[in-house]
């Protein structure tokens, strides 16, 4: 059994490696801080030669890690910057947190996102990203979708 917390790791470490190989030197965003991701998406860009930055909406939470970071005032009227890969697991209502889905896919490579219930339509998605591929190996579900690499055979 895997913490329902831990469950994106596998795909999110894979889309940060890889999108160190594809974009050398790129950005790594995280959206959300957390135990598992914070500290594995650091080592990579160190490892990488990578800059990360965190946005999160919890202060306290934020307050955990000593990180570049942004604490955002609001989901809805935050900007992102160009990244290889951006992982989207902000403290927010799943519901809510697709919405980040449209901005991301304009700014980032390759968009990880945590928790991707099975009862949402994902059909729309398509509109935003050219390949989407969800790991369903262990609930909750993780998305990964990006508009220029194949994330389709990933796993």
């Amino acid at each position: 059994m895997i913490d329902p917390y831990a469950t994106h790791l596998g795909p999110t470490v894979l889309a940060a490696v890889r999108s160190g190989v594809l974009f050398p030197g790129s950005l790594i965003v995280e959206l959300g801080c957390g135990d598992y991701s914070t500290p594995v998406l650091t080592a990579i860009a160190a490892a990488q030669d990578r800059t990360y930055h965190c946005f999160a909406s919890d202060a306290k939470w934020l307050q955990r890690y000593d990180v570049p970071s942004t604490l955002v005032a609001s989901w809805d009227e935050q900007d992102y910057p160009a990244c290889g890969m951006a992982l989207l697991d902000s403290e927010e209502l799943v519901v809510n947190r697709v919405r980040r889905l449209e901005p991301l896919a304009k700014a980032a490579k390759i968009v990880v996102m945590h928790d991707a219930r099975e009862d949402l339509d994902w059909d729309w998605i398509g509109d935003q990203f050219r390949y989407l591929a969800i790991a369903t190996a262990y609930r909750p579900w993780t998305l990964v979708a990006s508009r220029e690499v194949d994330v389709t055979g990933w796993w």
